[in-house]
């Protein structure tokens, strides 16, 4: 008896997985379809950190990947699909005041800086590494204190790229209803 209800648990654990990630691609062509001309795929990402002992894998995440034809953009699934208020949908939603955030000084990386404006954090702000895309190039996600995360470039793209609207429109939660940094006004 009690071997049977193991295997109905895992059986269960299972199909949890596989609706989570059928919904995953449901999120991901949604948002594509409420913009013409942008291309969208979900893959799985991971943290890739530079340490002296040689690279480290880290936190995986999945990621609905936007593409325009001209630029590429990332956020994290559990952000743009749930339900649930976060930081990132926040900023999403809303877009930033780009007038007020303004530009990086000189001589510095503008994705950590970006992030670190909004109160966020990025792998490349306390260690030399990131989150990879499909051919181990660099993906610039920020990382906010609630665990939501979105691609630091995004955050701008979304304030000033049409093309990169179909973002907002896919995602399902409501903005959080408190101050943020340079948060704009738009939705």
């Amino acid at each position: 008896m009690k071997i049977q209800k193991k295997r109905s648990i895992s059986l269960v654990l299972l199909l949890g997985a596989s609706v989570a990630l059928a919904d995953d691609a449901g999120v991901c062509r949604r948002a594509k379809d409420k913009a013409a001309g942008v291309k969208t795929a979900v893959f799985t990402s991971h943290a890739s950190i530079d340490t002296s002992a040689g690279y480290v894998k880290g936190l995986n995440r999945r990621l609905c990947i936007f593409n325009n034809g001209t630029n590429e953009g990332a956020v994290d699934l559990q952000t743009l699909g749930s339900k649930r208020q976060s930081i990132a949908a926040t900023y999403m939603l809303k877009g930033l005041d780009l007038d007020a955030l303004g530009l990086p000084p000189p001589g510095v990386t503008p994705e950590p800086w970006y992030c670190g404006k909004l109160s966020g954090s990025s792998i490349s702000q306390v260690a030399n590494g990131g989150f990879v895309d499909k051919s181990g190039g660099a993906l610039g996600m920020c990382a906010f204190g609630d665990g939501s995360m979105v691609g630091t470039w995004e955050l701008r793209y979304i304030s000033l790229d049409p093309a990169y609207l179909s973002m907002r429109k896919a995602v399902k939660s409501e903005p959080l209803s408190l101050s943020l940094p340079y948060l704009g006004s738009g939705r």
